[in-house]
């Protein structure tokens, strides 16, 4: 027998699933949990990948079964797969990856750093996800169950706005909203994804992975969240993102 099955759980609910405004995950306790249709997963859009040390592929996992969970924390995913023909590059197997609601088919024509996908305003079911994790050591023939669930890290950005509890009080109300810039296509994975062993490794410093496609204004709705192609603000030449707010106070502007 030259295969090998792995049994593993996808974690896309926990709140660190996010790189944030701070550099890790470490001291990231955001108040807001993540909705249901952030921790969805696509069964007919997973792909995934046995790597190497340095996260190369080098063996494909054929998807068996995906269980959705019942868990107090949010959405997890029971899947277990097998590595057809895993002789030749067992003793390299390190790291297992997982690329979720991408669109994975676009891999037979293009390579794994250029996977992108399009904003879709509006009609956008499943969010881009990417993971890794590393591998125990594997054996042919037998069942590998991995007691650590692999995270997913999203790869768009959550925007919501609203105002003060009180304001309303005092007569005020959004009368309309929109960001200033941003972008249309972002890629799937973060750079450097190669060097992480674990999701929670990857760090906001050297990972953000912007796809340029920059379209002057989209359209925000008070206190609905509203999802985006991540957007470098900071570079040198960069035309920042800013939010634009018309407030009305007892129905004027």
């Amino acid at each position: 027998m030259n295969d090998v099955r792995v049994a593993f759980t996808v974690a896309v609910s926990d709140v660190r699933t996010t790189r944030a405004a701070n550099d890790g995950w470490d001291d990231y306790d955001h108040p807001l949990p993540g909705i249901e249709k952030e921790n969805m997963i696509n069964p007919d859009d997973l792909y995934i990948a046995i790597c190497d040390k340095g996260g190369n592929i080098i063996g494909d996992v054929k998807i068996i079964k995906v269980i959705p969970m019942s868990d107090p924390s949010g959405n997890k995913y029971a899947i277990t797969g097998v590595w057809n023909n895993a002789k030749d590059n067992i003793a390299k197997a390190k790291k297992i990856m997982i690329v979720a609601n991408c669109n994975a088919s676009k891999l037979s024509t293009i390579s794994l750093p250029d996977l992108t996908y399009n904003l879709d305003t509006g009609i956008r079911k499943y969010i881009p996800m990417w993971g890794v994790a590393s591998l125990p050591e594997l054996s042919l023939g037998t069942q590998t169950d991995m007691t650590e669930p692999i995270y997913l890290l999203r790869a768009m950005a959550k925007v919501r706005v609203g105002m003060r509890s009180d304001m309303p009080s005092y007569g005020y109300s959004i009368g309309s909203m929109h960001i200033n810039n941003y972008n249309t296509k972002g890629y799937c994975l973060p750079n450097n994804y190669k060097l992480a062993d674990r999701t929670q490794d990857i760090r906001f410093n050297n990972s953000l992975h912007v796809f340029d496609s920059r379209e002057a204004s989209i359209d925000l709705v008070e206190e609905r969240a509203t999802y985006i192609p991540e957007y470098d603000n900071t570079s040198s030449g960069a035309t920042p993102a800013t939010i634009t707010i018309n407030l009305n106070r007892t129905g004027k502007h």
